[in-house]
This record gives C-alpha cells, structure tokens and sequence, in this order.
C-alpha cells in the first residue's frame, strides 16, 4: 500500500494589506523563493518572501503572467522599497535598501501602496 505523502501547500491566508485579506503564497524556502509567481494561478493575489537575513535581493519575472508589484521589507515590516508596474519577461530587476521581507501583489489586486500591513507568521517563519 502506498502512502500519501503529507504536502502542505503554503499559502497564507493572514496576510492583510489597508485592511484587505488576501490569498498569499509563502516562499520561504530556497525552491519556493525561486518560483516565486512563476506560473501563479488566478486564484493567487502575490506571494511573500522570507529570506534568512537583511540584504538586497533581485528578481525576475520569467514566467510570471501579469504585470505586479514589488514592496520590500524590512525586519519590522516597513517599507524600504517599492517597484510598481512590473512586466512579465525581465530577466533582473533590483532594488534598493537592504530587506528581509518581500511582498510581490499583482496589479489587478488593486495595491499600489502599502498604508497598513498586518503579518503574522509563526515563529519559525520570521
């Protein structure tokens, strides 16, 4: 008999940006950071990033299929940097500031600024 391999799909359903609760892919490993947005269903709003420490962290947006947003963060979740408009196709897109956080949201999502974000991750997430 075969066993079902117990695979969480991480997606966080407590993230809240200006009051709006939506659906969030967590990338907070090495393969999920890499595929970020890459082949993002409709039903995804953005995916968040947690990366092991403070630095600066291009991007891409091969295979990504709309156009979004980048914020980047830093360890209290304040806004170092923000990227609007993004195409899909880019092969590098780069930053500025050092973050440890990153908040990617498509355009269609309607968030062009950040005025209230609420995290909550659990302990060995942060």
């Amino acid at each position: 008999m075969k066993r079902k391999k117990n695979i969480k799909k991480q997606k966080a359903n407590n993230i809240s940006v200006n009051g709006k609760k939506l659906n969030i892919k967590i990338c907070n490993t090495s393969s999920s950071r890499a595929l970020g947005l890459m082949f993002a269903s409709s039903r995804v709003d953005g995916a968040f990033f947690i990366f092991d420490y403070p630095g600066t962290y291009p991007i891409h947006s091969l295979f990504v299929p709309r156009v979004f947003h980048a914020f980047y963060l830093n360890e209290k979740f304040k806004v170092v940097d923000v990227l609007l408009n993004l195409r899909p196709w880019q092969l590098y897109i780069s930053h500025k500031g050092k973050a440890k956080y990153l908040l990617e949201l498509f355009s269609d999502v309607g968030i062009k600024k950040i005025k209230k974000l609420n995290v909550n991750l659990p302990a060995d997430m942060k």
